[in-house]
C-alpha cells in the first residue's frame, strides 16, 4: 500500500506541479539567495540570532511518531548525492513555527517590532517581547492538530520541508486568531501573514542541483511524504513556546506561553 500511495504521489508531482519544482531547484540562483546568511558554502552553521514562537515535535510519549519518521528520513537523506548541496538541520531542532518574531539580520518595517528602535541590540529586543508575551493573558491552544500537506510540490527553491495544514476547520480557525493575536504583541505584520505556510524545515539548500540530483530529491521527498501522512494521520503538538536562538541548529525555549 504504501508503494502504491508513493506512486500516486509521484504521479501528483507530474505535468505543472514537477516542472516547476524542477526549474525552482536547478535554476541559477545566487548562493546568496541559498541561505548564504544562515550557512555557509560548505554546510556550516553562521550566526543567526533572533527570536520566535514554535511547537518542537514531542521526542518522548505517545506523540513521538513524526519526529521518529522524521528521524528515519534525515538518516536515509544523509545518503544520497543531493546531501552535499542540503545542510540538515539536526533533528533535535524539529519544530512547526506558530508565529515568526525578529530576527537580527532582517530589520525592516514587516520583520521588526514597529516599537522597538531598529537599531536595539537582538537581547533586548528579545527581553521586550517576551515581557509583552507574558503579560498578554493566556493562550489555551493546546493541543494543536495538524496534518500533512500531500497535495503541494516541494517547490522552494531554498528550505527542504514538509508543509502542514491545520487538522480541520476548527484548528484553522484557532491559529488564525492566535497568529492576529501575537502579530499584535509582537507589533510585527508580515506581507504574507494571511498566506504563511505551516511547516517543519528539515534542512536548507545551499546550492542549485543538477537534473539527476532534482529527480532523485523529488522522488525520495514524494516517498517520504506519503509514510509521514501514513504514520502521523495527525501531528499533535503542545503549547507553543517563545523561544530564542542563535543559528539555526537550536531553538531555547524561554517559556511556554502562558495558560
Amino acid at each position: 500500500m504504501t508503494d502504491r500511495r508513493a506512486f500516486l504521489g509521484l504521479a501528483a508531482l507530474a505535468g505543472g506541479g514537477l516542472v516547476f519544482a524542477r526549474r525552482a531547484l536547478t535554476r541559477d540562483v545566487p548562493v546568496r539567495a541559498l541561505n548564504a546568511n544562515k550557512f555557509d558554502a560548505s554546510g556550516g552553521v553562521r550566526p543567526f540570532a533572533g527570536n520566535t514562537v514554535i511547537c518542537h515535535l514531542d521526542q518522548q510519549g505517545e506523540n513521538t511518531a513524526a519526529f521518529d519518521t522524521l528521524l528515519d528520513i534525515y538518516r536515509e537523506a544523509k545518503t544520497h548525492a543531493f546531501a552535499r548541496r542540503l545542510a540538515l538541520l539536526p533533528p533535535s531542532s524539529y519544530h512547526m513555527t506558530v508565529f515568526g518574531g525578529a530576527n537580527d539580520q532582517n530589520r525592516g518595517p514587516d520583520t521588526w517590532p514597529a516599537d522597538v528602535p531598529l537599531d536595539a541590540p537582538m537581547h533586548e529586543c528579545s527581553r521586550i517581547l517576551g515581557e509583552r508575551l507574558r503579560a498578554s493573558g493566556t493562550y489555551r491552544v493546546a493541543p494543536i492538530c495538524m496534518r500533512v500537506d500531500t497535495g503541494e510540490p516541494p517547490s522552494d527553491d531554498a528550505v527542504f520541508r514538509v508543509r502542514l495544514l491545520p487538522a480541520d476547520a476548527a484548528e484553522a480557525a484557532k491559529l488564525r486568531d492566535l497568529r492576529a493575536r501575537l502579530a499584535k504583541v509582537f507589533a510585527i505584520h508580515r506581507a504574507d501573514h494571511e498566506t504563511y505556510t505551516f511547516h517543519i524545515s528539515i534542512g536548507y539548500w545551499l546550492a542549485p542541483q543538477p537534473p539527476n540530483e532534482v529527480a532523485d530529491f523529488l522522488h525520495a521527498f514524494a516517498r517520504w511524504r506519503v509514510i509521514l501522512a501514513e504514520r502521523c494521520s495527525q501531528i499533535r503538538l503542545g503549547t507553543p513556546e517563545y523561544c530564542t536562538f542563535k543559528d539555526m541548529y537550536s531553538f531555547h525555549r524561554e517559556f511556554y506561553l502562558p495558560s
